[in-house]
């Protein structure tokens, strides 16, 4: 209930997130494409945008909930001790607990150390000195955007272990390494890099819900009829396709798809959807 009301309080905010634009996308019997756009209007009723100190500390307290939901035996432990608890053998765990790892140094600094945070237009600043550990950590706004957009999709997916959701989380995770420049604590100078087979682009998706495609029993592949195109101009973009196979939903990236719209039935496999996507 926590998790629900807060995630609720922040959607109600003005705090600077960067949500995927998921653009859905239906298939005519023509063979047109027709893009269904909605427009979000965020109500911004709670002011945290201009209120750096507490909407970390909003968003710090939503991901320890998570923990505590998660990883049960880590209550009542300090936040290092928490974080040294947090499993680290996949994707998801490694996030889990770099991002656990930086929201601690900003919430630290915001309630022990303020003097030491400095925040402006290009964003955050901090380095303070404690038990004889320097800790440290720089980052551009856009970090901190990405920041709170990672915790925010924790937390309504907290449960779901799609290779998508999976996918997606890389991908946010990997950028937000590309814009944090310094970072120093108890534990070591870097954020844990994470590899990945192909750049995931996850800021618009035109998502095509009803793809024509065929199945090719000789090479155990399916190709789309009619492959979506995308601009050339929007090279931020990509597309992705939910296919219904027997009783189970595919949503399958347009990047590991070739050129031809052509994927093997094992590649489709990866790509099964547990829950809300």
């Amino acid at each position: 209930m926590f998790i629900e009301k807060t995630l609720k309080f922040i959607e109600e905010s003005d705090l600077s997130v960067s949500l995927p634009d998921i653009r859905q996308v239906t298939e005519n019997d023509e063979g047109n494409y027709i893009i269904h756009m909605s427009s979000i209007c965020r109500l911004s009723e709670n002011k945290l945008k201009e209120n750096y100190l507490l909407s970390q500390v909003v968003i710090f307290t939503l991901f320890d909930a998570i923990i505590d939901i998660k990883y049960p035996n880590l209550d009542g432990l300090s936040f290092k001790r928490r974080y040294e608890g947090l499993p680290s053998t996949n994707n998801f765990e490694n996030i889990f607990r770099e991002v656990y790892r930086v929201l601690k140094l900003i919430r630290n600094a915001t309630i022990h150390n303020r003097s030491s945070l400095n925040r402006d237009e290009s964003g955050v600043q901090l380095r303070y000195t404690h038990r004889n550990t320097n800790f440290e950590f720089n980052c551009s706004s856009k970090a901190i955007s990405i920041l709170n957009t990672i915790v925010i999709l924790l937390a309504k997916s907290f449960d779901v272990r799609d290779k998508y959701t999976e996918t997606l989380l890389v991908a946010y995770f990997n950028d937000l390494t590309i814009e944090v420049s310094n970072i120093s604590d108890e534990f070591q100078n870097s954020l844990l890099p994470i590899t990945v087979p192909f750049t995931f682009k996850w800021s618009v998706r035109y998502r095509i819900t009803n793809p024509k495609f065929n199945y090719y029993f000789e090479t155990n592949s399916y190709k789309l009829e009619n492959r979506y195109k995308i601009n050339e101009n929007e090279v931020y973009a990509s597309d992705e396709y939910i296919l219904h196979i027997h009783e189970d939903k595919y949503l399958i990236p347009g990047e590991v798809i070739n050129e031809n719209g052509e994927f093997t039935k094992r590649e489709l496999l990866k790509w099964k959807v547990f829950g809300n996507n």
